[in-house]
């Protein structure tokens, strides 16, 4: 019997107000996608919890063609993992989801987060 994989879900905040979910399910299965807004990001969150096949979503960035040449000619990699420095230096801020729930809006200051931190406080 083909023991189910645990969902792993990652959210990454930006200091230019922008956010990405991060989903993984096993080593091979992975969907990434940027969002300008958090309404958008959390629909999907919601989506991948509720059926976490998310194979085949529209809208990953791991199978855009001009993000994939990117890729190629810089060397940057399209899967999002910033570094304790890209983090610590303020570009990045790294969730969980209940991290995020879990976030003192007050004290935070990046809204994006906070947007995200309501949005995910008023959905249990």
């Amino acid at each position: 019997m083909k023991q189910k994989q645990a969902l792993q879900i990652l959210i990454i905040a930006d200091n230019g107000g922008g956010m990405t979910l991060q989903l993984q399910s096993g080593r091979q299965q992975r969907y990434q996608h940027y969002y300008l807004d958090a309404r958008d990001l959390v629909r999907d969150l919601k989506d991948a919890q509720a059926d976490p096949s998310f194979s085949g979503w529209e809208g990953n960035d791991l199978e855009d063609e001009a993000l994939i040449a990117e890729e190629a000619r810089w060397g940057t990699p399209i899967w999002l993992e910033p570094t304790y420095d890209d983090i610590r230096n303020g570009g990045y801020l790294v969730f969980s989801p209940q991290e995020l729930r879990d976030l003192d809006p007050d004290t935070c200051g990046w809204h994006n987060a906070q947007e995200l931190h309501a949005l995910l406080s008023d959905w249990a």
